[in-house]
């Protein structure tokens, strides 16, 4: 007992990464991986109470119609708690046995949105290795591995447990990486299951699919045809209208805030960890500016985009930091060696060297 508490808190020591800035203001702040789990746990929670309260308010807003001509004592806008002892249980029951439903298949989900297929390891033998061996440098069990058949390059992870999770990758990330670029994308990604952030992830993207979804079905909507006119024969609709758009605001804007609890600082611990797990930030920068300007992958929703390992950088609904900033952390953290110029380990296939017309092609052999 006594060795294994060391243990644990030697490995935590190690995996500190602690306030490191970018441009002064830090775009790391978490104390090692236990830590970072353990904040993700509590992200998780949040995220989770917070679309329960979202999911309540646009819930209202969309039975508030119905409400209104047939049990106008329920009316959530003007009877609030008669509302909430008739209708909150029952609704709270039916959110939570369709995330559960969700969450459970969430994998097949993401398959069937984005038509990954599972690769065998006899026709992809060199990113299957990759994959095994730095999944036992992690200490998580290797997990199934797919591919997108897309020309661009991305790669992310999802799944809701260590036992069921996927890694997947599109053709054109296999055709350009080399085996040690290829290693530290395989490798940020495993990070990605390992610290937890498949879970967070999952636990997001369905309570944000939920909420659009339950918008986009309220009975009624501003500047409808139809509404205009019910509002000027009645026009006391025009507050109901008014009343019922606000909630519906409310309810997304919770969603958005909730959202955002995923942060962008997830994809700094990732690369750092990735550093750390094959000991090649000069590949791990190089795998990066290759991503840069080819990840844009076609049939990827926003909900798939958020998981990628490159993603949306502007705007307020951004869910990655630039690659250059990530570039600069990765070369402060790891100094000197950021610029290796060795050459580097290459068993792709020549035909894809052609392609592509990759200069500088590595050398062949495990």
């Amino acid at each position: 007992m006594i060795l294994a508490t060391a243990a644990k808190i030697l490995r935590a020591r190690r995996w500190s990464i602690c306030n490191r800035h970018y441009g002064g203001r830090a775009v790391l702040s978490v104390n090692g991986f236990y830590g970072h789990v353990r904040r993700n746990e509590m992200r998780a929670l949040c995220i989770f109470a917070g679309f329960l309260i979202a999911f309540q308010i646009v819930a209202a807003a969309a039975l508030a119609l119905p409400l209104a001509f047939f049990d106008l004592f329920h009316f959530p806008f003007l009877y609030p708690l008669s509302y909430l002892g008739k209708y909150g249980a029952p609704i709270l029951i039916i959110e939570l046995l369709v995330f559960l439903g969700q969450f459970l298949l969430f994998t097949s989900m993401v398959q069937t949105s984005i038509h990954f297929r599972f690769i065998s390891s006899i026709d992809h033998c060199r990113l299957h290795k990759i994959v095994q061996n730095l999944s036992i440098t992690a200490g998580i069990k290797t997990p199934r591995i797919a591919m997108i058949d897309s020309e661009q390059c991305n790669a992310f992870a999802c799944g809701t447990d260590y036992d069921n999770a996927v890694i997947v990758v599109t053709r054109g990330l296999l055709e350009i990486l080399d085996d040690e670029e290829l290693a530290t994308v395989m490798a940020h990604e495993i990070v990605h299951i390992r610290d937890g952030d498949i879970v967070l992830m999952a636990c997001a993207n369905i309570m944000v699919s939920n909420i659009s979804l339950l918008s986009r079905f309220r009975i009624i909507k501003m500047f409808h045809k139809g509404c205009l006119i019910a509002m000027l024969i009645f026009p006391l609709f025009l507050y109901f209208i008014f009343f019922q758009e606000g909630a519906m605001k409310i309810g997304d804007n919770i969603g958005r805030f909730c959202r955002s609890f995923v942060g962008k600082s997830r994809e700094f611990v990732a690369d750092a960890e990735a550093v750390r797990l094959t000991h090649n930030p000069a590949a791990l920068i190089s795998a990066l500016r290759k991503i840069q300007g080819r990840s844009d992958v076609e049939t990827a929703q926003d909900m798939i985009e958020s998981m990628m390992i490159d993603g949306h950088s502007d705007g307020p609904d951004a869910t990655h930091p630039t690659i250059e900033e990530r570039i600069a952390a990765i070369t402060k953290l790891s100094g000197s060696m950021a610029l290796d110029p060795r050459q580097r380990r290459d068993n792709r296939p020549i035909e894809d060297v052609k392609k592509h017309r990759i200069v500088g092609f590595g050398k062949r052999g495990l």
